[in-house]
């Protein structure tokens, strides 16, 4: 099923096809949890479903953190 959103993050409508049925995507958009309602999908698919972004929009956001970019290697959490 193709399956168009927004991105919450850059405004840009995207599309995705996912292997779902539309009596699973309506399961999900009438309130059943996500894992429930569509078990078979990847992250990036269930990220996509809940943001509209997609995997290199969500690469985009963390590329400062990510140490292949020169980002923070480690975190210091005390």
């Amino acid at each position: 099923m193709k399956v168009t959103k927004t991105s919450i993050y850059t405004n840009r409508k995207n599309t995705m096809d996912i292997d779902i049925t539309e009596e699973q995507y309506q399961l999900w958009k009438s309130g059943e949890n996500i894992d429930v309602a569509l078990p078979s999908i990847t992250y990036e698919q269930r990220e996509f479903l809940m943001t509209g972004a997609t995997p290199e929009e969500v690469d985009d956001l963390y590329e400062d953190d990510d140490p292949k970019y020169g980002g923070p290697q480690e975190y210091d959490w005390s």
